[in-house]
Parts: structure tokens; C-alpha cells; sequence
């Protein structure tokens, strides 16, 4: 049986790719910009998704977008697609969503603002379009390109919110340079927190994917988030290396070869199991959950996108969805039964998916409707015959009614901050 073990690794190899200025560049109209979500995903915490791009130029060695699944045809870092229009249908899509929610730039197959962005500034055009709308904003990326918006990230900021992730899994540049040779070098990225602290974004760091015996040992992981942590991102979300059998993992290894040949070996072990998912083995990913659990408790360091953050971003409906999903995983964590929360889960959700139903094409109303329904429900005591948990229901109403937010990293309620509702 395979165990967690610390192999020792030389100095990688010379061998850096440079960076190339030439892609192939497909220009593509599209005739619909937004994704459309019901409730908000765990992750970027979004109702509405796009993306200005398809395939990415920083050439992360890693990218789950290599894989198949994700039908991305020629040269996934030099054959770009263009989405030349997603501006013109913003405009449109923003003017007739029915219900206030956060918008995220970029997706886990492209970056908004990898290297052509430079000169073809679409997400910049985009972002001007979305600073005429009350709508919060979330970004990911691994680029310093950003810094060039930053006045218009401020302005929505100011108005309705901005949350950038940023994506950094390493504090050695030369290891930077061999897995992700187009992205920004390390110090750009440590300073891009403080840059978009101070222009008023939140900011959290996606620690992921950690590389196997390279980048996952306990010393490495508390260095890491106390470096992001002091630079004063808010959270930091972390995650070990996938590998999807095929293009990605068959083009990973190459990679490896080149730098760390005496790794290969171990990595086939590691990702024997060939699982779609491209998870390494149980045993591996069980022992870096409780790593990464551990330290990230010791440090207070929230995993997830803090309820203080989306409070105030979106409606009562969707935080109390939400706030009920993080519960389950944070407690599923620390090994309770969490399976009275997930029916509880299950029938508020139900019972909200009803309610938007109901309010169909109501574009004005939408968002007021729902953003009431959860202090009534909580005020008139029928929030219990939804969730059915004496408990539970006591807990969100004195969340609702008493101004308390959820701290993920002690699992209790504490008073609001000023300027949160």
C-alpha cells in the first residue's frame, strides 16, 4: 500500500521553456456570454460565468484543460480562442438578469488575462461593461496583467464588490518557470495581494494544484500560506494535483521528465489508478486532506470563500444556500454526520428553487423578493418546517435576525463587521 512520503529531489535541471510570442488565434462569435446558474457554486461563489478566451497561452505544465473532456482542439497554449463579441452580449445578457448575483471572469480552461490580453484587451472591455452594472465582480487568474484595470476594478469594487483569486502554488520561481513558464514570477504575484487589497478587492489565493513531491511537503504548505497570509489575502484555497488520464497526464510526465526525471517513476505509482477524475491515489489524498486540514486550522486560515465576504454579495436566498453547503463540507471535514444538514440542504433547496420559479420573468422584483424571503421565513418560525432541524433553524435565524456571521475557521457565529447587513 502506497504511503505519504517526502521524496527527496535534486535541484531540477536547466531546462526552461521560453517564451513565445506566436499563437495561432481563432476568432470566434458567439451568440450567448453569460452561464446561468440557479444557486451559487462553493468555489467562485458566482451566479453568472464567462470567459473571454478558450485555451490559455501561460503554458502551465499541470492544466486540467489539456484533458479531453474538456474539447479543446490544436495547441492548447498556442491555439487560442478569441470570443471577439462576449462584450456586445454582455451588455445585453447584464441588462436582463432577473436576480442580483456575482459575475466570474475566466474558468478553469482559460485565463481573462493570460498574454494576448495584452494586446487585445477583451477583458478589459468587458470589465468596462460591467462597471455600469450593480453586480459583483470575481476573477481568477495567475497574471500581473491584471494591475492594468486596476482603476476599474476600484470603481466596482467601491459600487458592488470585486473578489480576485489568484492561483500560487509556488515560492521558488525556478520551480514557477519549469510548470508554468507564461504565468507571473512569484514576487508579482505576492504583490498583486496588497495591490488589490488596497484598491478595495477582496483577495484569495488558489493553492492548487500542490505537485507531488515537489511542493506538498508540511514545511512548504506553512511557508506558503503564512507568506499570502501576511501579504493579507483573506482566504486561501488549497488542492492536490490532478492528472486525467490522457493528453494532461501523458503531457505532465513529459514535462517532468525534463526537470525531474528521478519523479516520474514515483508519479506513475501515485496516479496508477488512472481515474477520470485524474485524483492520485486514496491513500496520497487522504493524508494531504488532513495536511492541509491541520495546518490550515493551526493558522486560522479560512479554505473557503468566507461568509463575511458573500454577505453582503449576495441576496439573502443564495447566502442562506450557500452558508448551509459550506456547514455540510467544514463539519464533513472534521468528521460529523452531516447527513440530517444535507436534508436540510436538499428541502431549502426545493423550496427556494420553488420560489424563483414562481417569480418567473418578474426581472424588477426578483431580487428583492428573495432577499426578504429568508428574514421572514426566520422571523415568522417557518424556517423550521422548511429545514426540519430545531437546531439548525435556531442557528440560521440568529444569523438572519441578529446580525451574526459564520466564522469557518472555529465553526461558530460571531457579530457582523460595520458595513456588513
Amino acid at each position: 500500500m502506497l504511503r505519504f512520503v517526502e521524496v527527496a529531489v535534486s535541484e531540477p535541471r536547466g531546462v526552461y521553456h521560453l517564451k513565445v510570442a506566436e499563437y495561432n488565434l481563432h476568432k470566434k462569435h458567439i451568440k450567448k456570454a453569460l452561464r446561468k446558474e440557479l444557486f451559487p457554486d462553493n468555489f467562485t461563489v458566482s451566479r453568472y460565468k464567462f470567459s473571454p478566451y478558450m485555451a490559455c497561452s501561460h503554458g502551465c505544465a499541470y492544466c486540467d484543460g489539456r484533458a479531453e473532456k474538456y474539447y479543446v482542439e490544436g495547441d492548447f497554449e498556442r491555439d487560442i480562442v478569441v470570443r471577439d463579441n462576449i462584450d456586445q452580449l454582455l451588455l445585453k445578457e447584464l441588462s436582463n438578469i432577473r436576480e442580483r448575483g456575482p459575475v466570474c471572469i475566466s474558468s478553469g480552461v482559460t485565463d481573462a488575462y493570460q498574454p494576448v490580453e495584452e494586446q487585445l484587451g477583451i477583458t478589459a472591455k468587458c470589465l468596462d461593461v460591467l462597471s455600469w452594472f450593480d453586480l459583483p465582480v470575481n476573477l481568477l487568474t495567475k497574471s500581473a496583467l491584471i494591475e492594468r484595470d486596476l482603476p476599474v476594478l476600484e470603481k466596482i469594487a467601491r459600487r458592488s464588490g470585486v473578489s480576485v483569486f489568484i492561483s500560487l502554488v509556488h515560492l521558488d520561481d525556478k520551480v514557477r518557470a519549469l510548470f508554468e513558464p507564461e504565468a507571473a514570477t512569484v514576487g508579482q504575484r505576492l504583490d498583486l495581494i496588497g495591490k488589490l487589497k488596497k484598491a478595495g478587492c477582496t483577495v484569495g489565493v488558489l493553492a492548487m494544484p500542490f505537485l507531488p513531491y515537489i511542493g506538498d511537503s508540511e514545511e512548504h504548505l506553512k511557508t506558503l500560506f503564512g507568506e499570502v497570509m501576511t501579504r493579507g489575502a483573506d482566504f486561501i484555497m488549497p488542492g492536490w494535483l490532478t492528472l486525467r488520464p490522457g493528453r494532461q497526464k501523458d503531457f505532465y510526465l513529459t514535462r517532468l521528465n525534463e526537470s525531474f526525471p528521478g519523479l516520474v517513476g514515483p508519479y506513475k505509482e501515485l496516479y496508477s489508478n488512472n481515474l477520470q477524475s485524474g485524483n492520485p491515489l486514496k491513500n496520497y489524498r487522504d493524508e494531504m486532506a488532513e495536511r492541509m486540514d491541520r495546518i490550515t486550522a493551526d493558522m486560522a486560515v479560512p479554505t473557503m470563500v468566507p461568509h463575511r465576504v458573500y454577505r453582503n454579495t449576495l441576496h439573502k436566498s443564495d447566502e442562506l444556500f450557500l452558508l448551509l453547503v459550506q456547514m455540510s463540507e467544514l463539519y464533513s471535514r472534521k468528521g460529523i454526520d452531516v447527513s440530517s444538514l444535507r436534508k436540510s440542504i436538499d428541502r431549502c433547496c426545493e423550496f427556494l428553487t420553488g420560489v424563483k420559479k414562481k417569480l418567473g420573468k418578474d426581472i424588477a422584483f426578483n431580487t428583492e423578493t428573495m432577499n426578504q424571503s429568508v428574514p421572514d421565513l426566520c422571523r415568522s418560525g417557518k424556517i423550521n418546517s422548511i429545514l426540519e432541524n430545531d437546531k439548525l433553524s435556531a442557528f440560521i435565524t440568529e444569523i438572519f435576525l441578529e446580525e451574526k456571521i459564520f466564522d469557518s475557521t472555529d465553526l461558530k457565529l460571531k457579530k457582523a463587521p460595520a458595513g456588513l447587513r
